[in-house]
This record gives C-alpha cells, sequence and structure tokens, in this order.
C-alpha cells in the first residue's frame, strides 16, 4: 500500500469511527437548522403556512392509520 501512495492513512477504531459519524450528523443538522431558520425568517408567511400544511398532512394521515 505505502508504494501505492506516498503518504500514511489513519483509519480510527470503530468507537472513534462512530463518534465521528455521530458529530458529523450533528453538524449536518444543525447547519440545516440554520437554515431553515434564515429562510423562514426572510418569508415568515410563507414558512408559517407551509409548516401549518404539515401539521395538518401529518395529522391526516395519523388518522388514516386508526
Amino acid at each position: 500500500m505505502q508504494t501505492l501512495f506516498p503518504f500514511s492513512i489513519f483509519i480510527p477504531s470503530q468507537f472513534q469511527a462512530g463518534r465521528a459519524a455521530s458529530s458529523s450528523r450533528l453538524v449536518q443538522l444543525h447547519i440545516i437548522d440554520v437554515l431553515f431558520i434564515h429562510v423562514a425568517s426572510n418569508q415568515y408567511d410563507a414558512a408559517v403556512q407551509y409548516l401549518n400544511d404539515t401539521r395538518e398532512s401529518i395529522r391526516f394521515m395519523k388518522s388514516q392509520r386508526k
């Protein structure tokens, strides 16, 4: 492997890889939250309407499962 790549590759333990993956997911969710807040604050009325429509759709779907 060393002849193919002139650098070393660090492979973390499974535990460290799991922690890194969790951290990565949390960062991704945080970025999504920040972007959502930015868009929602710039288009407040539309965002409120979309959230209300989504809430009503979820209520409808839950009522169909019963």
